[in-house]
């Protein structure tokens, strides 16, 4: 079983998708300073400096969390269930800027639309509605198109990009549900 969560398709359709949902965010709100900003950041393909303030901007408008938990919860949660102490956060963030920039080639490259047309397991794809980080209606729409021995799709329609933060108790019975519908 390959469970994506997010499901990221295409480095460069990520990008698209980012700087078209911010653009229609600013144009919307009026947002002359936002949409400066986008001019001096580019078209795809982005630098990894480039993506991650595109990324800030995603954020701004409610595309990479749909309800903004309490980061202080989650450090508290994530420390007491062992999965981070708070003083190694910094230390996660700066690695996933490193790996992000030296992939950055790579990234920009992948399609897996045109790449990974099939796949001899069975896959589930998580998706949160309000996703701009990596445009959850292009993973869905890979997902159709792609071949695999069993597919489950599951949206979740009160989050963005980070489902575990935002619906945790739904997401591990999601996940539970997909080992035992389609992975056991």
């Amino acid at each position: 079983l390959v469970v994506g969560v997010n499901q990221f398709v295409s480095g460069l359709g990520a990008q698209q998708g980012q700087l078209e949902f911010v653009r229609s965010r600013a144009e919307a709100l009026r947002d002359d300073k936002t949409l400066q900003r986008l001019n001096e950041i580019g078209r795809p393909p982005l630098s990894s400096t480039n993506e991650l303030q595109l990324q800030a901007l995603v954020d701004r408008y409610g595309g990479l969390f749909h309800r903004r938990p309490s980061f202080a919860m989650a450090m508290i949660e994530g420390s007491l269930r062992g999965y981070a102490a708070p003083w190694d956060i910094p230390a996660y963030i700066r690695a996933n800027e490193v790996s992000l920039a030296a992939m950055e080639k790579e990234i920009n490259a992948l399609d897996l639309a045109k790449t990974v047309r099939s796949v001899k397991v069975p896959i589930a794809f998580m998706l949160g509605r309000h996703d701009r980080q990596l445009e959850a209606n292009q993973a869905a729409d890979y997902f159709e198109a792609l071949v695999a021995t069993q597919k489950r799709l599951i949206w979740f329609e009160g989050s963005a990009h980070n489902i575990p933060f935002e619906e945790p108790d739904r997401f591990m019975a999601e996940l539970k549900a997909a080992v035992k519908e389609i992975g056991g």
